[in-house]
């Protein structure tokens, strides 16, 4: 899924899915809007589509950082080690022109504990503080 400027885009194994609003993205709607939206979308996302146990396909929700030339990723993977119930919550950013990615392992844990961690507000300042700061990171590596 992407988050683009109010536009939500789904891709994912269940569709496509398309809303728009038409605003333009600013800094303020970035961590009001766009991040928790994305928020609630990965863990509906999540909900569907991780099993409890077992291997599955990395669900996300991806977006535009502002004043950048990055998009950001939330997502969710099988642990690589426990794949049978861990699964990992992380962050990545990335250059519009690039596939190199930099990211933060945010949590690892079972289904309902990192959907819990994604559905909790009170997490949201520690998310968008890691995209910004894995924004500037590629800005400093790209620029």
């Amino acid at each position: 899924m992407e988050i683009n400027k109010y536009n939500t885009y789904t891709n994912s194994s269940t569709g496509t899915q398309k809303e728009s609003t038409g605003m333009s993205q600013k800094k303020e709607d970035f961590e009001k809007i766009i991040i928790p939206k994305a928020q609630a979308y990965l863990a509906e996302t999540a909900q569907r589509e991780v099993p409890e146990n077992g291997l599955f396909t990395k669900v996300y929700a991806a977006f535009e950082v502002p004043d950048s030339n990055n998009n950001g990723l939330l997502y969710i993977i099988p642990h690589p080690k426990n794949n049978k119930t861990e699964r990992i919550f992380l962050i990545g950013v990335h250059h519009k022109n690039s596939d190199r990615l930099f990211s933060n392992e945010i949590l690892t844990g079972t289904k309902k504990e990192i959907i819990n961690f994604i559905k909790d507000s009170k997490n949201q300042k520690e998310i968008t503080d890691t995209v910004y700061k894995l924004s500037k990171q590629s800005d400093s590596f790209y620029n």
